[in-house]
């Protein structure tokens, strides 16, 4: 199945890969990828990161429960209630 899929690729994008340089290209991808991600989110803040807030916790499937991963601090949760408030009153 892994033969097909490279072949597949391979064909698709008119280039040959060796079996080394996956890993590299998929590195790059990534990395771009992040990048790319970083742009957008950093303009989460201000004005933008309230309304980012606000349409988080309307979101039903996601509400405060999205503040209570192990990246977020446990007052996170509280400070971004309080600031959802604050826009909405």
């Amino acid at each position: 199945m892994t033969k097909e899929l490279d072949d597949s690729v391979n064909e698709d994008s008119g280039e040959q890969h060796d079996d080394n340089e996956w890993p590299t290209i998929v590195l790059n991808a990534a990395n771009k990828g992040r990048e790319k991600l970083s742009k957008y989110y950093s303009k989460t803040d201000a004005l933008r990161g309230y309304l980012f807030n606000c349409a988080t916790i309307l979101d039903p499937t996601q509400k405060l429960s999205v503040y209570e991963g192990e990246t977020w601090d446990p007052a996170d949760k509280y400070t971004y209630q309080d600031q959802f408030l604050n826009y909405c009153d």
